[in-house]
């Protein structure tokens, strides 16, 4: 994982029960917005991250998002 992505990575860990959209990860990273578009793509294809099209909890806009996958009780 690269270092951006494990920036992104801690910064859904610490919000999991949020969803933010690749503009409000952008504000929280150290990257382009492209380079943190590329980073959250790959991560959404691993178990760990969802993907959805949901609001974004920051921008309360509607767009795709990135959140953390709860593993059900």
């Amino acid at each position: 994982m690269s270092g951006l992505a494990s920036e992104i990575a801690t910064f859904l860990r610490t919000n999991k029960t949020w969803q933010y959209c690749d503009d409000c990860i952008f504000d929280e990273a150290d990257g382009s917005l492209d380079e943190v578009r590329e980073e959250t793509e790959i991560m959404r294809a691993q178990p760990e991250f969802l993907a959805g099209g949901d609001i974004c909890t920051r921008c309360q806009k509607r767009k795709p998002v990135t959140t953390m996958a709860l593993a059900s009780a």
